[in-house]
């Protein structure tokens, strides 16, 4: 496993995440509108409009490496009714010019899973050759329109990287391509311990038919 913290039971440990709200996106369950796939701890990208969500972590791949599959849980709700509006992508990139080595999962939030569901990723053998011996960016990238709410819940993240012959490529559901780009997201910053930033609250995220008073009293 090459990812720190991967079940977020570390809260911030190993992540980076940039936002457009002044919200973390890593949580414990008392802040979360869904339970955590296991543990007490999940992320929520997205829950607003025009979000443009990230968490990532930079990982070292061993230059012996011969085979890698990403995996995941996640949990979507949406209130749009169309496809191409909003989504969520899983990619390897390049960490200082931001280019592409694998996009390894693009999901539209239509339909959404309203439930865990996992989802895997196995880099075929010109993928690995790429990110062998690299430092690369593990990412999880939430993008939605003005309007008309959807939330990405994760949890329970993983990055194996095997010595053994690699297996065909598999993607688990089938991606969605949208074409939509998003804004400059804001940085968060975390002081010692990893606490939340002053001020912060959940009420800047909410899920899909749920009334804003109710649920920012539910989350405070």
């Amino acid at each position: 496993e090459m990812l720190i913290n991967g079940n977020f039971d570390q809260y911030h440990t190993g992540w980076t995440e940039t936002t457009m709200v002044p919200t973390p996106i890593i949580n414990h369950a008392n802040d979360l509108p869904v339970a955590p796939h296991s543990g007490s701890y999940a992320a929520w990208l997205g829950g607003y409009d025009g979000a443009d969500d990230q968490l990532f972590q930079s990982v070292n791949v061993p230059g012996s490496a011969t085979g890698a599959t990403l995996g995941f849980w996640y949990w979507s709700t949406t209130d749009e009714t169309a496809a191409g509006y909003d989504y969520f992508a899983l990619q390897i990139i390049n960490p200082v010019n931001g280019s592409h080595y694998v996009d390894a999962v693009d999901i539209d939030a239509v339909p959404p899973t309203n439930g865990w569901q996992h989802a895997s990723y196995t880099l075929t053998p010109s993928q690995v050759a790429a990110v062998r011996g690299n430092t690369v960016r593990v990412r999880f990238r939430v993008i939605t329109d003005s309007n008309t709410l959807s939330s990405f819940f994760i949890d329970d993240v993983s990055f194996d990287v095997a010595s053994g012959p690699p297996a065909t490529a598999t993607v688990t559901p089938t991606p969605t391509a949208t074409p939509i780009s998003g804004g400059g997201p804001l940085r968060i910053g975390y002081g010692p311990g990893g606490q939340h930033p002053q001020g912060a609250r959940m009420g800047d995220r909410h899920l899909p038919g749920v009334a804003d008073q109710l649920l920012d009293g539910a989350l405070d």
